[in-house]
């Protein structure tokens, strides 16, 4: 019994993890719709304010989350609440 490839402890525990995964998947997904929907009213100011495509927007995020160091989420998060960007890296550079 729990040879090679047969029903053995290593089958059962990889069940249990299975549903773990299962029962972490739905808060999982929630929390990465609501950062994809953040990151896009983000892209959003910036594309308003200044007349830029989407493209450039995210890139604008993304360069700032890596020049300071911050997810990109918490840079979002920053632009959506304040509408002023984290620091001079945010400065507009047409």
């Amino acid at each position: 019994m729990g040879g090679v490839g047969g029903p053995g402890p290593r089958h059962r525990y990889s069940g249990a993890t299975f549903s773990k995964n299962e029962a972490q998947r739905p808060e999982q997904l929630r929390e990465a719709i609501g950062a994809r929907d953040l990151i896009g009213q983000g892209k959003g100011i910036l594309m308003e304010r200044e007349k830029i495509d989407d493209e450039t927007a995210f890139g604008r995020l993304v360069r700032a989350s890596q020049d300071l160091n911050v997810k990109l989420i918490d840079v979002a998060r920053h632009l959506t609440e304040t509408g002023e960007l984290f620091g001079t890296a945010f400065a507009a550079s047409s």
